[in-house]
């Protein structure tokens, strides 16, 4: 979460220069070209950063996952105790809120991505030059955002993804162990 936060803020600062050039409807293509190339140099440090947490993202995302479903596994047998019953519960909530601010602090960096994006294209067709051109082209040509070694992206989509994967397995579950819910306490 923290480096998501990170790359966010210096995006954000990136992002903050293109407003500003942008409002003051700048001409010069020497600053294009200098908004380009500190875009290029955060893109070059984002995929490094993104290759060295992509193990960890995915393991994660596995773990939160795995205690997700175990925990909610558990909450469907029949609880005598309101202590456990509360304690099932909060520990549920508790696991669904840390995946999603992983999810939210982690998809910062493609929020940002995205306001760049809006922003290239609101330049007025008279301070539009061949280097917002440029820094058009190469902003379209790969989006932004954290990956777990690119089997998953994470975007704040991701949390209905996530949503409908729980609810699946959870069912699944119950089809499967239908019998032990039955009678276990």
């Amino acid at each position: 979460m923290i480096t998501g936060e990170s790359l966010k803020f210096r995006l954000r600062q990136i992002t903050h220069k293109i407003m500003l050039v942008v409002q003051v409807k700048v001409m010069d293509k020497t600053t294009w070209y200098t908004l380009r190339k500190d875009y290029l140099l955060f893109s070059a440090m984002h995929m490094k950063v993104n290759d060295q947490l992509a193990a960890m993202i995915v393991s994660t995302f596995c773990i939160n996952l795995y205690f997700v479903l175990l925990q909610m596994f558990n909450t469907l047998r029949n609880m005598e105790h309101a202590f456990l019953k509360s304690y099932s519960m909060i520990s549920f909530f508790l696991l669904l809120s840390r995946i999603a601010a992983v999810i939210i602090f982690g998809s910062g960096v493609n929020e940002e991505w995205r306001k760049i994006r809006g922003l290239l294209d609101s330049v007025t067709h008279w301070a539009y030059n061949i280097e917002v051109e440029r820094f058009i082209e190469t902003v379209e040509s790969k989006e932004l955002f954290l990956t777990g070694m690119n089997f998953f992206s994470i975007k704040r989509g991701l949390i209905l993804h996530i949503a409908g994967a729980i609810v699946t397995y959870e069912l699944v579950l119950m089809q499967f162990y239908e019998d032990v819910l039955k009678t276990r306490t």
